[in-house]
């Protein structure tokens, strides 16, 4: 801190005799905070900011090597990662093609099913209306037969009756 004098104050005088000098020389370097240790306090500091930024530094170098390193760092790590990536979506796209195309053909083959479907249920149909009507013709054949079973077994029995009273009656 330097002192700054006043118009009114002039330099100290100067000393008397030697003695004086020397005395006042020697008060004045006890006194001195910068020659009584305050070097030794400065050069101890400066040691430990460099003894600091040589701490800063080697820390500085491992996280770079952490992030630059060819084999271990963030950005190799990142880029392995990358390809890896590349590499799995590029095999799902083709998974996904390769699903999108069994998709088409399954919905061509349910396509051409469901038409076959549609034909063989009106042919299904067809046949129902065919049994159904063969099944009415048969009662009705079968109620006719009948009839006539009937008709000619009656016919038959009159026949019979008609040959034995012919018989038996002589002629």
């Amino acid at each position: 801190m330097v002192k700054k004098l006043s118009p009114k104050s002039t330099l100290p005088p100067p000393p008397r005799n030697s003695d004086e000098a020397l005395a006042d020389i020697k008060s004045k370097l006890h006194s001195s905070t910068v020659l009584n240790g305050g070097f030794d306090i400065l050069l101890h500091k400066i040691d430990k900011i460099e003894q600091g930024q040589g701490q800063i530094v080697g820390k500085v170098e491992k996280i770079h090597d952490a992030i630059y390193d060819p084999s271990e760092g963030i950005f190799s790590k990142l880029s392995e990662t990358k390809v890896e990536y590349t590499q799995q979506f590029g095999a799902l796209e083709q998974k996904m093609v390769e699903i999108s195309e069994w998709k088409k053909h399954k919905e061509k083959i349910d396509d051409k099913l469901e038409s076959t479907n549609d034909d063989l249920s009106t042919k299904f149909l067809s046949m129902e209306k065919s049994v159904d009507t063969l099944t009415k013709s048969r009662a009705t054949v079968w109620g006719v037969l009948k009839w006539a079973g009937v008709a000619i077994g009656g016919a038959i029995v009159t026949l019979l009756f008609k040959f034995l009273e012919s018989k038996l009656s002589g002629h």
